[in-house]
């Protein structure tokens, strides 16, 4: 499961994805681009677009992405927060 958190808003908006493969099929690579997005899995893995593959610049969806950190602290209020709400495909996190 990953959770696709918006930074830029007040509350969080979470969306949350059932795979890896499912966000970057979904999502296009420019709207995580710019670190507005946070991308973090049920396990803590943080993940960004890997910008290194180049090939892929002009490819909207079905890009590659990294891990680039963990924050199991995050992905557990994340995962509290679904399980409470029943699975939600989306949710808010207040700070």
């Amino acid at each position: 499961m990953i959770f696709c958190i918006d930074n830029y808003s007040v509350p969080k908006k979470i969306i949350v994805y059932d795979s890896l493969h499912q966000l970057v099929n979904t999502v296009e690579w420019q709207d995580i681009l710019d670190n507005g997005v946070i991308n973090i899995g049920s396990d803590g893995n943080i993940y960004e677009w890997d910008s290194t593959k180049y090939s892929e610049y002009a490819t909207i969806h079905g890009y590659t992405m990294k891990v680039v950190g963990t924050n199991t602290d995050l992905a557990n209020t994340c995962k509290k927060i679904f399980e409470k709400l029943n699975k939600p495909s989306e949710f808010l996190l207040y700070n």
